[in-house]
C-alpha cells in the first residue's frame, strides 16, 4: 500500500494507484468493522425469532477509494460465520467528459434503497416471530442458536 507521501494530487482528482480493494485510511490494511456490535444489539432484541430470519439482517457500508465507491453488505451466514459481500461498485466521474458514468452511481444508490426496503420487511418479520404471531420452532430460535457463541 502506498503511503500518503508517495500518493500525489492532480488538480481536482485524487490519484492513488493501489490495487487493494479494502483499506481503512491510507497505508492501512485493517478495515474497521463495527458490524458485530450492530448484530449483537439488533439480534438480541428478537431472541424468540428464527435464526434463519435473523440471517437476513444486514449492515451496509460504503468504501470510497480514489474515484470509486463500493457498496458492501455484512450479514450472518451461519451461527458461527459472517459474510461480507461487495454488492455494487461505481466509478465517480470527476471531469466533464465521462459524466455519463454517473448512471452507475445512481444504480448503486438504487441498489442500496432496494436493500433498505428488504431490511424493513425482515425487521417486521422478526417482530412478528418474537411476539409469537408467526410460528417458530424453539430449536430454531435465536435464543437456542446463540448458545453457540457467535459474538
Amino acid at each position: 500500500m502506498l503511503s500518503h507521501i508517495k500518493s500525489h494530487m492532480i488538480p481536482g482528482v485524487w490519484n492513488n494507484p493501489t490495487e487493494r480493494l479494502f483499506a481503512d485510511g491510507i497505508g492501512c490494511e485493517y478495515v474497521n468493522n463495527h458490524d458485530n456490535q450492530f448484530y449483537r444489539n439488533e439480534i438480541l432484541k428478537y431472541q424468540d425469532a428464527s435464526i434463519e430470519t435473523a440471517k437476513g439482517l444486514a449492515a451496509f457500508g460504503t468504501q470510497c477509494t480514489c474515484g470509486k465507491i463500493t457498496l458492501i453488505k455484512s450479514s450472518l451466514c451461519s451461527p458461527t460465520k459472517w459474510q461480507i459481500a461487495e454488492l455494487k461498485s461505481a466509478t465517480i466521474p470527476v471531469t466533464w467528459n465521462p459524466r455519463t458514468g454517473m448512471m452507475s452511481v445512481f444504480e448503486l444508490l438504487a441498489t442500496l434503497q432496494n436493500k433498505y426496503d428488504l431490511q424493513k420487511n425482515i425487521l417486521k418479520k422478526l417482530q412478528r416471530e418474537n411476539n409469537f404471531l408467526d410460528p417458530v420452532d424453539e430449536k430454531e430460535s435465536i435464543r437456542i442458536s446463540l448458545r453457540i457463541q457467535i459474538f
